[in-house]
């Protein structure tokens, strides 16, 4: 697939992207849309266009398969797919190959698979539309939220854990005055009913409870235990040069690269587990990714480089 072919791809007038109600308040009050990274993780960098290592996923239809399953709370913003298409290359991706069944799943056995399973499975459901995303592509990790016309909020009921992100997440939207509409009927939220919206006067009962609290985030893995992510060494070893003095856990990566021969994998894995705003290394993540864009270089050739420039063979 060539950069050309996305020139003629276009996203349909209306998209939509759907997500949780900490990831909605942290976009509506960055005013950015955060992209996943297409870096390290070879099934997604097949669909990018070249020199485009980011990503946004949309979906054609509100009640698309990316949220065909909903939890206590869910958002949903819709957005101008035309705003979108005049400045981005987007296309429609079915990653999980719509209604193909794995080969211990016999024909006709979907009916019988409890709905705890089901949810698990989803990818196989034969029910699911072909067109499942509709993917945009970018050269930098964020995109603005300009082409937002309307957030759709769903909160199950009232609840400590929830009602606070929910209350924050309206709250930030109504201050860039933008549609909210918060519904407590999943129905309704899902084909956005704003008739059966919860009123001004119910509010109050759902959105209740302390401010929202911090949430646990793993530790990142790293060469030096829990605690230091592995993309900072790879990083120290790409901005200092031979005969300056490198952390521990750099040199141990310096000297592995060197005389123990390929560590593509890990590299891969580590931008792989911090390819998604949500992780606590994408900060580093994207400086690793904008690195390797800039310079044309790839997963393998960022390796052969590292070798290279730390006197490796």
């Amino acid at each position: 697939m060539n950069s050309k072919e996305f020139i003629i791809e276009r996203a349909t007038d209306i998209v939509y992207h759907y997500t949780n109600v900490r990831s909605a308040q942290d976009i509506l009050s960055s005013g950015f849309f955060k992209l996943s990274s297409t870096a390290g993780t070879k099934a997604e960098k097949q669909y990018a266009p070249p020199g485009y290592p980011y990503f946004l996923s949309l979906s054609r239809s509100k009640v698309g398969d990316y949220h065909r399953y909903v939890g206590p709370s869910g958002v949903m913003f819709v957005l101008d797919g035309r705003w979108l298409s005049s400045r981005y290359p987007v296309k429609p991706i079915d990653f999980w190959y719509a209604g193909k069944t794995p080969d211990t799943l016999k024909k006709g056995e979907w009916s019988t698979i409890s709905p705890e399973n089901k949810k698990s499975m989803w990818q196989y459901n034969p029910e699911r539309t072909s067109e499942s995303e509709d993917r945009l592509f970018s050269k930098e990790n964020a995109v603005p939220i300009d082409p937002v016309t309307a957030v759709h909020i769903y909160i199950r009921e009232a609840d400590e854990r929830h009602s606070p992100w929910v209350r924050q997440t309206m709250l930030a939207a109504k201050a860039r005055r933008i549609k909210t509409y918060l519904y407590n009927d999943l129905d309704a939220w899902r084909f956005q009913d704003t008739r059966k919206s919860v009123p001004a006067g119910e509010l109050k009962k759902l959105l209740r409870g302390a401010e929202p609290t911090s949430y646990y985030r793993r530790p990142a893995r790293g060469a030096g235990g829990y605690g230091k992510s592995s993309l900072l060494d790879w990083i120290e070893l790409i901005k200092k040069n031979p005969g300056q003095e490198l952390s521990k856990s750099a040199d141990k990566l310096r000297y592995n690269i060197r005389y123990y021969g390929d560590f593509s994998s890990q590299l891969e894995n580590d931008l792989h587990n911090a390819k998604k705003p949500d992780s606590s290394e994408y900060k580093l993540a994207v400086t690793l990714t904008n690195y390797m864009s800039k310079n044309n270089l790839d997963v393998n050739t960022l390796m052969n480089a590292l070798k290279q420039k730390w006197g490796g063979k």
